[in-house]
This record gives structure tokens, C-alpha cells and sequence, in this order.
């Protein structure tokens, strides 16, 4: 079924004669718009997961700030992801010839003005996606100072940058305006001096680019310097690392403004609606990269069936017959939480422990030496009394 809006604007003749209705009425609507609602889709189950994971598995910790600062961010990408879908349906995404013949000039100017408050709420939701992910990492090395103080700087270029985003956009008329060029109708009201649109968006993406950057440069400070076993250095990457998925797409968001600045009518390959696409999934993937160790401990417990008691160490002393070097080797790691715990604060992990090692000890009798750890808290800090060793 054709346009409505084609048909009215050949019946009107305001269509020249050399454009085709071919060009017209070309379109790739109908996939942006599914990948549109796939995308924010999953980031939107990813973020709910992650707070039910916390909530009601890991109930030791709760909700944190992180986990916050994540919902508010998903709240507001799913208001710019309706305005991306919004822009496509007018007609944003089409043609030039379709929006210079075929869109009247209310609607086009509507475009502009869509196109510049979509990328206000844009940058909105990466900066709460980023700051969530700050939080987290803040739990993660809250023993660190070293840390804590990049990460305090890291938060500080973040804010600039955002500032910096906003007022190019707000700013980028003067006097201020949301639009970016004049209708017909304007030119003998519009007194604007503007900066063009490919310049101030270059100037968004390589900062948003740079921001990805730092944010997700820091776990892979934090595999090279923190001093872990091998193998939580291999689940920290893997829970991590997907972050640099995200600075692939900001790179591409950066190539696709290139692009679209120097978009001609014989080159033209709908740089315009990939780009909204990319931006959609920038926020979606940064939502998900930085979701993933809240939801691993559901994958965990529901799609591994791993033990519960895994989210505090790994691994329980195991109660094979006569091996006192398999004990240790579970003593050690519950030493090993004293010093560095991946999804918690220190003595909620050392507590989380000997409440393991409890269960353990009323379940089942082991040959051989039994160690039992007792545990105290006191003013935040864990600690271990005198181990006992009993003999059988």
C-alpha cells in the first residue's frame, strides 16, 4: 500500500518531474522500527532481571545505588527510543526528495525540532547508564584508593562531557532554537545564526566515544593490577569485558555522523535512520554490559543450577573421604573473600561464607579434619576467630 502522502503531493504537483515515484516512495521503515523495538526490548527485560536477581536472589545485598541509577536510566532511554520511532514514522528516516517534496513544512520543521530534544533525552540516559556503572565499580573496589580515585575522576570527565553535549544542543542556534535550517515559509522570518548539524554531532559522538572509552577501559586496569586467582579473572572478563562491544557501536556512531554530513542524493544509504538504530543501541548495550553481574546470579541459580553458596567464593570444602588437601584448598578461598569479592560488599561475602560452611557442617559429617570459621562483624569489618579442628 503507497503513501497516502505521495499520492497527495503528485495530485498537488509539487513533486518535479525528473523525481521518480521510485525514490519516493524507498523506505526501510519497517526494519528500523522492528530492530527499534527488539533492541530497547531486551535491554529493558536485561535491567529487570538484574533488579529481581538482586532483590530476591542475592538478598544478602539488596538493591544498591548502581541498581538505581540503572532504572532511572532505563526509564529514560525508553521515552528517546518512542521519539527515534516517532522520527521514523513522519517520515525522518526517508528520502531526500521525500522530505524536501512530499513532507509539508510543519512536519519537517517538527523533525528538527524532535531530532535535537531525542538527543538531549540521548544523552541523559548514556550518562546514567555510565554513572551506574561507576557505582558499581565503586562497590567492586571500594578497598582501592587508587581506584577510587580514578573512578572519581572518570565521573567528573563524565559530567563535563555531558554538559558539554547539552549545551551544543540546546546552543546551537542563535539566539536558541531547536531547529537547525529554515522552511520556505521561514526564510524571510529566520534570523538564526546556526552551527550545522554534522558539526555538532561529530563533536557528541567523539566525546560519547571517549566517555565508552574510559568507562570501560577501567576493568581492564582492574584484571591487570587487582591480585586475583585465574579463574575470577576469567569470570570478571567475562562479565565485564562485553563493555567493548559498546565502544564498537560508538565507533560506528561516529562513522555514520561522518557519513550522513557528507550524504549526497546519489550516495544516499539511509545514514540518517542507521544512525538512530546505533544510538538505540548504544544505550541498550551499555544497559546490558553493565547489567550482566546482577544477572548471572539468576543464570546461576536458574539456567546452571550452579549452588548458592557459589556467589560467595566458588567453592565449598569438599567432603571427599580422607582429602585434607581439597579442605584446605576451600579454606584458602574463604581467605582469599577477605580480600577481594566481585558482586558484594567485603563482609557481606565473608558472612555469606560461613553461613556456607554452617549449612554444610549440619548436613553432612566429613572424615577426616573438619574446619569450622566462625565469624564476627564489628563496625563493618570481618573477624575470623581462632579456627577449631576437630578430630574423628
Amino acid at each position: 500500500m503507497g503513501d497516502p502522502r505521495i499520492d497527495a503531493a503528485l495530485a498537488a504537483g509539487d513533486v518535479p518531474r525528473r523525481i521518480s515515484v521510485a525514490i519516493l516512495e524507498m523506505n526501510r521503515d519497517l526494519s528500523a522500527t522492528v530492530s527499534i523495538v527488539i533492541v530497547t526490548a531486551l535491554a529493558t527485560l536485561i535491567v529487570l532481571c538484574r533488579l529481581l536477581s538482586r532483590r530476591f536472589i542475592i538478598k544478602r545485598f539488596g538493591l544498591g545505588l548502581d541498581d538505581g541509577i540503572a532504572l532511572a536510566s532505563l526509564v529514560v532511554f525508553i521515552p528517546f527510543a518512542a521519539l527515534c520511532l516517532e522520527l521514523i514514522q513522519i517520515g525522518g528516516g526517508r528520502t531526500f526528495p521525500f522530505i524536501e517534496f512530499v513532507l509539508d513544512e510543519a512536519t519537517a520543521k517538527r523533525i528538527q525540532v524532535i531530532d535535537s530534544i531525542a538527543h538531549l533525552v540521548y544523552s541523559t540516559a548514556l550518562l546514567l547508564c555510565r554513572v551506574s556503572g561507576l557505582a558499581f565499580y565503586y562497590r567492586i573496589c571500594a578497598l582501592h584508593k587508587e581506584f577510587l580515585i580514578a573512578i572519581r575522576v572518570i565521573f567528573a570527565v563524565l559530567i563535563v562531557g555531558y554538559l558539554v553535549q547539552m549545551l551544543l544542543v540546546i546552543f546551537h542556534c542563535k539566539p536558541v532554537n531547536m531547529a537547525w535550517l529554515p522552511t520556505s515559509n521561514d526564510d524571510e522570518l529566520w534570523n538564526a545564526t546556526c552551527l550545522q548539524w554534522y558539526q555538532v554531532y561529530s563533536t557528541i559522538s567523539g566525546i560519547s566515544l571517549a566517555c565508552d572509552f574510559l568507562l570501560f577501559g577501567l576493568p581492564v586496569a582492574m584484571l591487570k593490577i587487582l591480585d586475583m586467582p585465574r579463574k575470577q579473572m576469567v569470570q570478571l572478563a567475562c562479565i565485564l569485558l562485553p563493555g567493548l562491544v559498546v565502544v564498537g557501536i560508538s565507533c560506528g556512531r561516529v562513522a555514520l555522523v561522518v557519513f550522513y554530513g557528507n550524504e549526497e542524493p546519489r550516495t544516499f544509504k539511509f545514514a540518517f535512520l542507521r544512525l538512530l538504530i546505533v544510538e538505540v543501541s548504544e544505550v541498550s548495550a551499555t544497559l546490558i554490559a553493565l547489567s550482566i553481574p546482577g544477572v548471572k546470579p539468576m543464570v546461576d541459580k536458574f539456567i546452571l543450577r550452579k549452588d548458592n553458596c557459589s556467589e560467595f567464593g566458588g567453592s565449598r570444602i569438599s567432603s571427599n573421604r580422607g582429602s585434607i588437601g581439597s579442605q584446605s584448598s576451600g579454606l584458602s578461598t574463604l581467605k582469599g573473600l577477605s580480600h577481594f569479592n566481585v558482586l558484594g560488599d567485603e563482609s557481606a561475602a565473608q558472612y555469606g561464607a560461613a553461613v556456607c560452611l554452617g549449612e554444610q557442617k549440619q548436613d553432612r559429617k566429613q572424615e577426616g579434619i573438619q574446619v569450622t570459621v566462625d565469624v564476627y562483624v564489628e563496625d563493618g569489618r570481618s573477624k575470623p576467630t581462632k579456627g577449631r579442628q576437630n578430630f574423628i
